[in-house]
């Protein structure tokens, strides 16, 4: 697990009926601010401004099905092949990364068969390479650039 450096955040909020909105440039349009939605936001921007990704390889919240059950990864990043990349399981700061948490994440990639997967409380942030060869997940003490 590594501590996530401090990075410069200042993005567009917008107050409505006495609730905070944050804008959110992958879907263009004003989310309400929960906890998770600040930490999914400000990971995004770390991802775009120190690691290289594009903004048009980002999706937020995508839907998929797993055991009859629809479920949502909170960030997914693809390659310019249009295949998935760098999945990213975003917490409150208030929640550690535990198993549990790694658990939903790598339940979700299941599915989507990125090549990375990380989990991260926009404190901390814990990633892992799956190795196709041996069918298994390696932690990595980075996050991947792109």
């Amino acid at each position: 697990m590594i501590t996530l450096p401090t990075i410069e955040f200042s993005p567009r909020l917008q107050k409505k009926n006495d609730k905070l909105y944050i804008f959110d440039e992958v879907r263009k349009k004003f989310l309400m601010l929960t906890p998770e939605e600040w930490v999914r936001q400000k990971f995004i921007h770390l991802l775009l401004q120190n690691y290289g990704y594009h903004l048009s390889l980002f999706q937020v919240e995508k839907q998929l099905q797993y055991h009859q059950k629809t479920k949502r990864t909170d960030i997914l990043i693809w390659t310019n092949e249009a295949k998935p990349y760098f999945l990213i399981e975003c917490k409150a700061e208030s929640v550690a990364l535990s198993e549990q948490v790694l658990f939903q994440a790598l339940t979700y990639n299941a599915v989507q068969k990125a090549n990375y997967v990380g989990i991260t409380n926009g404190k901390e942030y814990a990633g892992y390479v799956f190795l196709e060869e041996e069918q298994r997940y390696e932690i990595i003490d980075s996050i991947p650039f792109f």
